[in-house]
């Protein structure tokens, strides 16, 4: 949970930052995968991690379906800010 809530800290919502210590648990996943490990609604999870791409915590991979990986902390922390 202290994971969680410096995530949210530095501007992370509660769904980003669960979704992306998800993503570093499991590593390369499903968006249906992930939602269900993070608590995230099924109709979110697609906008959370369009989000979190855009914030250079997590890369997509173009395959069908698409496959989502965390960045390693050190290097998304540096894009972030």
């Amino acid at each position: 949970m202290q994971k969680k809530r410096l995530l949210q800290d530095i501007g992370l919502s509660a769904y980003e930052a669960a979704t992306y210590l998800s993503l570093l648990k499991l590593g390369i996943s499903g968006a249906n995968h992930i939602g269900r490990d993070a608590d995230v609604p099924y109709g979110k999870i697609y906008t959370v991690l369009e989000s979190l791409a855009g914030k250079g915590f997590v890369e997509v991979q173009t395959s069908r379906p698409k496959k989502f990986r965390a960045v390693d902390p050190e290097i998304a922390l540096d894009l972030f800010f």
